[in-house]
């Protein structure tokens, strides 16, 4: 059985090797294609730069007010402490 599935039925009919110069052109044209980078991907390069950024910059404004804020409160505290 197993050689039944194997064995070819048309003896005399094989051409040879599979053409494959058109397909060729297009696999190396894709290929080409993916190695360059797309007009969008440096608008976007750029997007991702400047949320970085601003991810950087948020999280140094919130380390700057909570600082503030502990100062505040501790000079507060200090106040009250004084006052009493």
């Amino acid at each position: 059985m197993g050689s039944q599935v194997l064995s070819h039925s048309d003896a005399g009919t094989y051409e040879g090797p599979i053409p494959i110069d058109m397909y060729a052109g297009s696999v190396a044209e894709k290929s080409a294609q993916q190695a360059r980078p797309h007009p969008d991907m440096a608008d976007r390069a750029a997007l991702a730069r400047a949320r970085g950024l601003g991810c950087v910059r948020g999280i140094t404004v919130m380390i700057v007010i909570e600082a503030l804020t502990t100062l505040c409160l501790y000079g507060i505290w200090q106040l009250w402490h004084i006052i009493r």
